[in-house]
């Protein structure tokens, strides 16, 4: 898709409330984009990739030891930080996606 494409797409998701915006990027100044519950009836193929993306992260922190992932009783997943998550030394040697997976995992975390 051409970056025109692009812009046309995430402004269709808004227009359908199927993203909305979620906060700017400290780096960038950019917005960042939330899906809506919508997402899953408008666009489950694009819901279906990003909980794909999701868990290959959390699969990928977990594997590097930055998460603490288990089964609850009732047989769903729930992700912990560890203590190397806070370790600002341990957290530089992610790269920049893995980076921002894990500060969105803590912020989220303490939202609970």
């Amino acid at each position: 898709m051409s970056n025109e494409e692009n812009e046309a797409f995430l402004e269709k998701l808004i227009l359908e409330g199927a993203i909305e915006v979620s906060g700017l990027d400290s780096e960038t100044g950019e917005f960042l984009y939330g899906f809506t519950p919508k997402i899953l009836d408008l666009f489950p193929e694009i819901y279906n990739e990003h909980i794909n993306y999701i868990n290959a992260k959390v699969l990928s922190l977990w594997s590097q030891g930055f998460l603490d992932v288990r089964l609850d009783e009732n047989q769903e997943m729930v992700i912990k930080i560890t203590e190397k998550a806070i370790d600002p030394e341990q957290v530089n040697t992610l790269s920049k996606d893995d980076k921002f997976s894990l500060e969105e995992i803590k912020r989220i975390s303490r939202l609970d």
